[in-house]
């Protein structure tokens, strides 16, 4: 279990995931060229090449954003994976999802099954360029069902154009390229 006396904080839970999700979203809408061969380069898979990426970064931010819900609202999370069943734990997630709702995000945990190669023992997967919307429309969901205390600290995560603090580290535009820096 992590307690927020982990040092944990929910607004950094919040960060990482919508910062996951942002970046799902870009591999969900841009071909991959530099890291292929160049035989490779203008074929029409290149669109598919990032798309187990994004899935599992998608994935994955939503259950930060998940876990964050449940640090505030129970002061605890287990280190388990899997959106469906964290969300299942929210108890403002249960009053307000519909069972379409539902059926939405067991449809997006399946993309928790890119976490590892061949973890889904030979059933095939599908991730296409949809999943980008139907994430959104997930998260969209979320911080709709938000109660307003909790929402306030998702709205104010402290997001700046040129430097970003974020768990530990400053993240920061320099001469047009963001770096990292240790914040002690």
């Amino acid at each position: 279990m992590v307690h927020k006396e982990n040092n944990i904080e929910i607004k950094d839970l919040f960060h990482y995931g919508c910062d996951h999700i942002m970046a799902a979203v870009s591999l969900f809408r841009k071909p991959i060229h530099r890291f292929l061969k160049k035989s490779h380069q203008g074929t029409r898979n290149n669109f598919c090449i990032a798309l187990d990426s994004a899935a599992y970064l998608a994935n994955i931010g939503l259950e930060q954003i998940l876990k964050a819900c449940l640090l505030w609202e129970k002061g605890s999370y287990s280190k388990k994976h899997g959106i469906n069943k964290i969300a299942k734990e929210v108890n403002f997630l249960k009053n307000r999802f519909s069972s379409e709702n539902w059926g939405l995000l067991k449809g997006i945990d399946l993309l928790g099954q890119t976490r590892y190669p061949k973890e889904n023992h030979g059933k095939s997967i599908e991730i296409s360029q949809d999943h980008e919307n139907k994430v959104i429309h997930l998260l969209d969901l979320i911080i709709n069902a938000m109660p307003n205390e909790l929402f306030e600290i998702y709205q104010n995560t402290g997001i700046d154009e040129n430097c970003l603090l974020k768990g530990e580290r400053i993240l920061m535009k320099q001469g047009g390229i963001i770096s990292t820096k240790n914040y002690l």
